[in-house]
């Protein structure tokens, strides 16, 4: 093959990529542009509206959307309430820790005797956390 030849196998080459990588990007822009599929199930509210299948009055629509704010406040309500139980119970456990951590603090230098215990209403709280055993008291 003369020097020629090969230059011009090499722009045919060429050419036929960069054809090649312009069709596969008119490809890619085509296919990203179509309209999203019917497939996916419509969004149903809580009443059970379909609510892109809506052709009423505005007045009707905010109905809707009043209900479905009433339906998440009152979900909200009832997770703030639980966390507020969350903490409290929290604090009643560490307080009931930190006597028992002071109670034990207190009998360490003073006997070689048996471990002390908590208070009973101390013990109920940390029960969970406790050793099953009790020992002697």
């Amino acid at each position: 093959m003369s020097p020629d030849q090969v230059d011009i196998a090499k722009a045919i080459l060429a050419a036929m990529a960069t054809v090649t990588v312009a069709g596969l990007g008119l490809l890619g822009v085509v296919i990203s542009s179509r309209k999203p599929s019917k497939d996916k199930p419509p969004f149903i509210d809580d009443a059970g509206r379909k609510l892109d299948q809506f052709n009423g009055t505005q007045n009707e629509f905010m109905a809707l959307v009043i209900s479905d704010n009433k339906t998440q406040r009152q979900e909200l309500s009832e997770l703030r309430q639980a966390v507020e139980s969350i903490k409290a119970h929290q604090d009643t456990f560490l307080g009931a820790v930190r006597r028992y951590l002071m109670k034990l603090a207190a009998a360490w230098d003073t006997s070689a005797g048996p471990m002390p215990w908590p208070d009973e209403t101390d013990f109920q709280i940390l029960e969970e956390t406790l050793p099953k055993w009790r020992g002697k008291r």
